[in-house]
């Protein structure tokens, strides 16, 4: 419910959604780790667009609300960050990954979404196709 509501949200008023995202990972926090990484998996659409459309003011509220944890909600920002911000988010999130508890995920996450969102980049993970198998 939670998740449709900041997709919603993020459509007419993305400083409403940044806030509510803030205070869920407060209460996520708390919750094990099998419940946050299901709820990750869920708000990946809404954080994505919520991380299209925050301003950059918003963007690094949305962040620091999150980097505390749950580190799960953090990935999904990231990814979501990186493919959809206009900006370039990997560099300044690499600048500040040592102030996070978890540096090391922070990095390995923006080298991974930046690998995977580059151009033509979904070719580089399909096996190329031999032109003999393929003739009509």
């Amino acid at each position: 419910m939670l998740g449709w509501l900041v997709e919603r949200l993020a459509d007419v008023s993305p400083e409403d959604a940044v806030d509510l995202v803030g205070a869920a990972c407060d209460t996520l926090r708390r919750l094990p780790r099998g419940k946050v990484m299901s709820l990750a998996q869920r708000w990946y659409r809404p954080l994505s667009r919520l991380a299209e459309r925050a301003t950059p003011r918003q963007w690094e509220e949305l962040l620091a609300g999150s980097w505390e944890g749950p580190k799960e909600i953090l990935r999904v920002l990231i990814r979501a960050g990186i493919r959809k911000r206009p900006e370039d988010p990997g560099a300044h999130l690499l600048a500040i990954a040592d102030t996070s508890p978890w540096p090391d995920v922070i990095r390995e996450t923006v080298r991974v979404g930046t690998l995977l969102h580059t151009e033509r980049s979904h070719r580089r993970w399909l096996p190329p196709l031999d032109p003999a198998d393929h003739t009509r």
